[in-house]
């Protein structure tokens, strides 16, 4: 049943053009992305520096959900190895706890860290 005029509720089916609704959203984030600067290339160093954070990671014996981990931790401000290097105890800390790291991987990374300062 198609629902319009005779039926009284005024729903036009181009409400249910789906195809239509996804290239219209696309074409919003890539506008957005183009006005915020962003290019295939930065996405490129992204990438690499998730994974310089998961094979540092990975290196020092985490064995939890490393990629998880390398995500959260750049969401939180820390995407790189020497950005966690420098960050202050006090805000590492805090950094960790919303990371949700496993405790014994929380345990190994932060002994790693202070070998490493």
């Amino acid at each position: 049943a198609v629902l319009g005029p005779s039926t009284g509720l005024g729903v036009d089916p181009i409400y249910f053009d789906y195809a239509a609704a996804t290239r219209t959203l696309r074409a919003k984030v890539q506008a957005e992305k183009a006005a915020a600067g962003q290019d295939p290339s930065a996405q490129g160093s992204a990438d690499q520096t998730h994974k310089e954070m998961v094979a540092f990671l990975s290196s020092h014996g985490l064995s939890g959900p490393i990629r998880a981990y390398a995500k959260a931790l750049a969401l939180q401000g820390v995407a790189s190895p020497s950005e966690l290097l420098q960050t202050e105890s006090t805000k590492l800390s805090r950094i960790l706890t919303l990371a949700e790291l496993e405790s014994t991987d929380e345990l190994l990374l932060l002994d790693a860290l202070r070998q490493l300062r």
